[in-house]
């Protein structure tokens, strides 16, 4: 338990992309398994990354951040760039 009372709602604003820590997308799903027991729902906005060799956006870690809100019965969103 997490000793809050009422909704927990968490915004994540990310590429999705886990590039600090030693869980990689595996053990961020297992905590974000953890965290939906707790009541806490994640909402993902995925801004996707600019790749350095052709300019364009990369969305690989959309369906991770998909299966991350899922898990907490939040939502994915995608936030597109206007280039």
């Amino acid at each position: 338990a997490l000793g809050l009372e009422g909704p927990v709602t968490c915004l994540l604003y990310t590429d999705g992309v886990p590039t600090i820590g030693v869980s990689g997308q595996s053990g961020a799903l297992e905590s974000a398994r953890l965290l939906a027991t707790a009541g806490v729902t994640i909402n993902s906005v995925g801004v996707g990354a600019l790749s350095a060799e052709n300019e364009e956006f990369d969305w690989t870690g959309g369906e991770f951040l998909s299966r991350l809100a899922e898990l907490t019965r939040g939502k994915y969103f995608v936030l597109r760039p206007q280039l």
